[in-house]
């Protein structure tokens, strides 16, 4: 597990309409927790977000900022993202006309394959499909299913699912014949 530390420091007169931004870069593929901290001083004249893309990761609702003084607000995860390195954007803005303020964000991280059963669920949703296109085919030479002739290429793309999450995964492998 990787600990990233990031300070944003954002200008006094910077309206939310035009925040500011600084993009955070990760090695690592998966979230596992942000805590953003918010010093005493802020008094509520500022806000930040964090986003991955056009996605909203904190706070989760869209189009919306985390604003306080003297706070630590922690998200929950773990947040498997597409890519690596992952990129971050923090969007902050700062409406006191005197002073510039910072925000402090606290980033774990680590590689899905080294997340505890990460990979390994990948592994055991690559053998149960494998296991349901067994079963599939002895069932249609004993009769139960009718054979049906082989799927072009393109075709049996599309009958693969690929959900987001491997709960969604899961749950599809197991609705299956």
């Amino acid at each position: 597990m990787v600990n990233y530390s990031y300070k944003i420091c954002v200008p006094a007169n910077t309206p939310e309409t035009s925040p500011h931004r600084e993009y955070i870069e990760l090695r690592n593929d998966t979230i596992l927790g942000i805590l953003l901290v918010i010093p005493s001083g802020h008094v509520g004249a500022t806000g930040i977000r964090i986003k991955y893309g056009p996605k909203q990761l904190m706070p989760t609702e869209p189009c919306t900022w985390i604003s306080g003084d003297n706070a630590a607000i922690p998200s929950t995860g773990p947040i498997r993202l597409p890519e690596k390195p992952i990129k971050l954007i923090a969007e902050a803005y700062n409406n006191s006309s005197s002073y510039d303020h910072c925000f402090y964000i606290y980033i774990d991280a680590i590689d899905w394959e080294d997340y505890p059963w990460g990979g390994r669920l990948d592994k055991l949703i690559m053998l149960m499909n494998k296991l349901v296109e067994i079963s599939r085919e002895a069932y249609s030479r004993m009769g139960v299913y009718e054979e049906k002739p082989p799927a072009k290429a393109e075709e049996k793309k599309e009958r693969v699912i690929k959900p987001e999450t491997i709960i969604e995964r899961l749950k599809s492998i197991l609705k299956r014949g």
